[in-house]
């Protein structure tokens, strides 16, 4: 029996731990399969609704605020979404506390919503707790079924407004006059910068052998272009060459001719050359490609922009360093660029596809025109077949592509899309990829390398995949310095209309906008700065010892790379209080009509109005977009320049603040906007009186003024001598400055609509007591009898005002119906009746008895 109890209890004993591990087991799974149902992905956050615990949606780990909104009447993908009810004032669905963001990093957030055909509205909503930055997004990017996404894509700045960012949530809302219904709501973290596949820097050397007829043949090519001002190109211009290498054995049969369009190209023995590698050969993987001295393109930092587009995924060619010989004689150092050949795209993971610019025939033959016939005028553009309206669209490898059929559909296309643009028949962005363009531009701002986007050095790959185009960087630098003027100084503005830079046209493009200058700050952040410094610090110290191997007086570029892009910074930055102007126009009510102003270089949204400067009370429904300002001067017209080629600017637009009129609550006194693009929010004070309007105030008269005799006075001698009798005066009376004004005893005049009497010379007004000088208004509208800064003393002796009134023209108010400013006056038995404004008589600054 002892036995058998023990076999019971230990019977009983396994069973209880099987109960228990089984209950435990259940648990687990039930809390902790859902949230191990997928791989969660390294810097995503991803609620899908499907799991509730308590208050919280779980998912992967993270929880999501407002489980309550949990619904199964609709969901995107699974079961369940996030169904925000109708309501008064807003109602929100699930969201999340995001507390792992780190300053300096980009992320995007992206909900599905199911679509809603009532008249109410939602948005994605990202906001830290004192709303230094708040984003909304309520239009979708793009649909699938019955669904649609939301996404805002945004950058955690370095401490905006030297203010702490803290509780930075991301939610959805509605303004509760509808249902809607939310589902994967995700949040991923965007990599500042691509991973690097720079080389390290290997020296090589590279040597040119030519015939003795073959250097003749470019020495007579050479002295041609001497004689021109020019370099012209054509195909009967190659000759003959080998290449070889200090790296392989190979001798590569070659073309080449001399390149380049200015005599920068030709300077002494550094010729530079045009290199096609014939068949089966390439070097560097490269069949065409220049070599030219690294002075002509600003030595590293042409390097350093060509790297940079490479980062950031924009098209450019390949470029560095090596040592040329010349049928054994050293060169020293050339900068070999890669010309732009099927290789390009296709070794930056890019579709065959064809590369196109605008022809520059006709530039170069006015240039070559104005050189010879015009005594050195090598930019101007007159003719109109030497603008770029005038140019064709011609693809590079015309031979070859001229060949394939596929080739000219994509020529035809990427032609009718360059005269899309020119003649503005469409948005930039449906023409071009906007993200690369933006890059692109942005990075030529922050390097001053804005000799890449001169219409003749603008190159476009045509991306069949996208059936758009897209910039090949290359060539930023001149060989001449002139002031630098941040691309879209002005943007939006109405004067871009009259400027005919072709460039300009994509700055008349919000879309394309918002992501130029979010780039503008993203790259011009310190951090990204030195991130990106850092990772070319090891290439750029390998190349400049080797370029100073032969320009010995070369600096590295690194400290003015950094003083450049800083530059920059500072002046996209806006101002608190100075970078909008906002006016109090007028009060209604318990509302206030103000005037808004931009007074920044970039484009700014104003969002709201506040109380106090560090809370926004009033968020507008829709921001108000205004133009960017600028004091510098449009280039309307470039055809004036020195023989030094450095510009002189003519017929130049000055920009004007743009006013926008808003209507706000009377207690707002702060108003609240971001650069377009950007996401830190500023504030300005609104300043309470009228926004300053051009002077309504006559011109002062001058000595220069003709005044002639007529019925009421004569003029003899700089002497105007007013007439005895009674006269009815409508028009203002001015005397300028010189003269010597006299009214002859029984004088009267009768000033009737408005009309004034004003002098700036000494006025003598002689009656007597039986004749006195009357100056009346018989319906008081007069503007007053006003002497200013006369040099003399001015005489009254019997003399009667009546009915006078003040003068209250335009902008120019006074308060006597006589008044007498910084003139000496002598006044005796003056009679003034009936005066109909503050002051019978007003002297001031006066000596006067």
């Amino acid at each position: 029996m002892i036995v058998k109890g023990k076999t019971n209890f230990n019977y009983f004993l396994r069973t209880a731990i099987v109960l228990l591990c089984s209950i435990g087991g259940a648990f687990s799974l039930w809390y902790f399969l859902p949230q191990l149902s997928s791989w969660k992905e390294k810097g995503v956050i991803f609620c899908d609704a499907e799991v509730v615990r308590g208050k919280y949606f779980v998912s992967h780990g993270d929880l999501f605020f407002n489980a309550e909104t949990q619904s199964n009447e609709a969901a995107f993908e699974g079961n369940f979404s996030s169904k925000i009810k109708t309501g008064k004032g807003f109602q929100y669905g699930f969201g999340l506390d995001f507390k792992s963001f780190e300053s300096g990093k980009t992320y995007v957030a992206s909900v599905w919503r199911k679509k809603a055909y009532h008249g109410g509205k939602s948005t994605l909503v990202i906001m830290d707790k004192n709303q230094i930055l708040h984003w909304e997004v309520s239009e979708p990017v793009r649909e699938k079924n019955d669904w649609e996404l939301l996404e805002k894509k945004f950058t955690i700045p370095f401490r905006p407004n030297e203010q702490k960012i803290e509780d930075l949530k991301i939610y959805v809302r509605s303004d509760g006059k509808g249902v809607f219904y939310f589902d994967n709501l995700k949040v991923i973290e965007k990599k500042n910068l691509a991973s690097s596949t720079l080389l390290p820097f290997e020296s090589e050397v590279i040597e040119l052998s030519i015939s003795p007829k073959g250097i003749k043949k470019l020495e007579q090519k050479r002295k041609e272009a001497l004689q021109v001002g020019v370099l012209e190109s054509n195909d009967k211009d190659w000759v003959n060459a080998t290449l070889t290498s200090s790296k392989d054995e190979e001798i590569r049969s070659v073309e080449l001719r001399l390149k380049g369009d200015w005599l920068d190209h030709l300077k002494n023995n550094k010729w530079s050359f045009r290199v096609k590698v014939k068949d089966p050969s390439a070097w560097r993987r490269m069949k065409v490609f220049s070599l030219q001295s690294p002075k002509t393109r600003e030595f590293l930092n042409e390097w350093v922009l060509h790297q940079w587009w490479k980062i950031e995924d924009v098209l450019t060619p390949r470029y560095d360093f090596v040592e040329l010989k010349l049928n054994g004689k050293s060169l020293g150092v050339y900068a070999y660029e890669e010309h732009f050949a099927k290789q390009l795209p296709e070794s930056n993971q890019r579709r065959e596809g064809v590369i196109v610019r605008f022809s520059e025939t006709g530039f170069w033959a006015d240039v070559k025109k104005r050189l010879g016939d015009m005594e050195g005028n090598p930019i101007a553009h007159v003719n109109n077949s030497a603008n770029y309206r005038s140019a064709e669209v011609r693809p590079f490898k015309e031979k070859q592509v001229l060949k394939n059929p596929v080739l000219v559909q994509q020529l035809e296309t990427a032609q009718n899309l360059l005269v899309d643009y020119i003649q503005r028949n469409r948005p930039p962005h449906e023409i071009f990829d906007t993200e690369k363009m933006a890059k692109y531009f942005a990075i030529c701002d922050l390097l001053h390398a804005q000799h890449s986007v001169a219409w003749h050095n603008m190159r476009f790959y045509f991306n069949p995949v996208l059936n758009k185009l897209e910039p090949i960087g290359f060539d930023g630098f001149p060989t001449y310095k002139y002031p630098f003027l941040l691309m879209s100084e002005g943007a939006l503005s109405s004067h871009f209309k009259e400027n005919e830079a072709p460039i300009q046209y994509f700055f008349s493009d919000t879309t394309f906008l918002k992501q130029y200058i979010y780039n503008l700050f993203y790259f011009s952040e310190k951090e990204y700065v030195d991130s990106l410094l850092e990772k070319l610090d090891g290439g750029m110290t390998e190349r400049f010892d080797f370029l100073t191997k032969e320009f010995q007086n070369y600096t590295s570029p690194k400290e003015a790379i950094k003083l450049k892009i800083s530059g920059i910074r500072s002046g996209i930055l806006p101002f608190n209080n100075l970078s909008l102007k906002a006016f109090l126009e007028k009060k209604q009510g318990d509302e206030n009509i103000i005037r808004v102003g931009n007074t920044h270089s970039l484009p700014i949204e104003v969002i709201g109005t506040g109380f106090q400067k560090e809370t926004i009370s009033d968020y507008l429904e829709k921001p108000i977009l205004l133009p960017a300002y600028t004091t510098s001067p449009f280039y309307k017209d470039q055809s004036k320049k020195t023989k030094k080629k450095v510009p002189n600017i003519t017929n130049i637009i000055r920009h004007q603040i743009e006013y926008q009129d808003l209507i706000i609550s009377n207690n707002s006194k702060y108003v609240f906007y971001k650069v377009l693009g950007y996401d830190a929010i500023f504030y300005s004070k609104i300043i309470n009186w009228k926004t300053p309007q051009a002077s309504k105030v006559a011109p002062l008269a001058s000595k220069d003024i003709a005044i002639t005799s007529n019925e009421l006075f004569s003029v003899v001698d700089k002497k105007i001598i007013f007439h005895a009798g009674k006269y009815a005066v409508t028009k203002d009376i001015i005397i300028p400055k010189d003269y010597v004004v006299y009214f002859a005893e029984g004088t009267e005049i009768d000033f009737t609509k408005g009309a004034k009497f004003l002098s700036y010379s000494p006025v003598k007004m002689n009656g007597q007591a039986d004749r006195p000088v009357k100056i009346m208004s018989s319906d008081h509208s007069v503007n007053g009898f006003t002497i200013l800064q006369a040099e003399e003393t001015s005489e009254m002796t019997y003399v009667i005002f009546e009915n006078m009134n003040t003068h209250r023209k335009e902008d120019w108010h006074l308060t006597g119906g006589v008044t007498i400013y910084e003139s000496s006056v002598l006044i005796e038995d003056c009679i003034f009746l009936k005066n109909h404004c503050e002051d019978a008589l007003n002297i001031i600054r006066s000596d006067f008895e």
